[in-house]
């Protein structure tokens, strides 16, 4: 079987979902990309009941219209293992329009069912791999940070989600 993405079928969350994707603008100049250092502490040295394994680790990378600014820590919570990378995309807004329209699409069994979710002022998408037990989201914060988390055995199914929410969001306002 295929990964297949299609449209969501729920006609009120879809619409809820088209109006937070209409909101993510992937044309807009958002200025330079911020130094690392300057987001760094957006991945502190504990999310929820995840410990860090180690330093964060940054870099820099070619997009679109330059470089894309990314900083990463893994962490560890018991047997569960988490990744978190957080990617300042002012130089890369096709990524910010890939995520506008994975969210209002609903995936298959490979695609880990993904689907699009809204919590208060964080859009973006949640999946989970029900074989391998892996709990993945990925989700655009303050405008322009695409956070993408990874657990691995992870304990619930939305234990990538709510790892996005426990992140210090205030290290990335402007």
């Amino acid at each position: 079987m295929r990964n297949q993405l299609v449209p969501n079928e729920d006609a009120d969350e879809f619409k809820k979902l088209e109006r937070a994707a209409a909101k993510i603008d992937g044309t807009k100049d958002l200025g330079d990309p911020w130094p690392a250092e300057r987001f760094r502490r957006a991945l502190p040295d504990r999310v929820g009941d995840y410990l860090a394994d180690g330093a964060a680790l940054t870099g820099v990378t070619p997009a679109e219209a330059g470089t894309a600014t990314t900083v990463a820590r893994r962490y560890r919570s018991g047997k569960s293992l988490m990744n978190v990378k957080v990617t300042d995309t002012a130089d890369a807004p096709g990524v910010r329009r890939e995520l506008a329209e994975q969210l209002v699409m609903t995936g298959n069994e490979p695609t880990g069912h993904q689907r699009g979710r809204i919590d208060g002022p964080i859009a973006g998408v949640l999946a989970y791999h029900e074989k391998v037990g892996a709990s993945r989201a990925m989700a655009l914060v303050a405008g322009r940070f695409l956070v993408e988390v990874m657990v691995e055995h992870a304990d619930e199914k939305d234990a990538a989600w709510s790892a996005i929410e426990a992140l210090d969001a205030k290290a990335l306002k402007r």
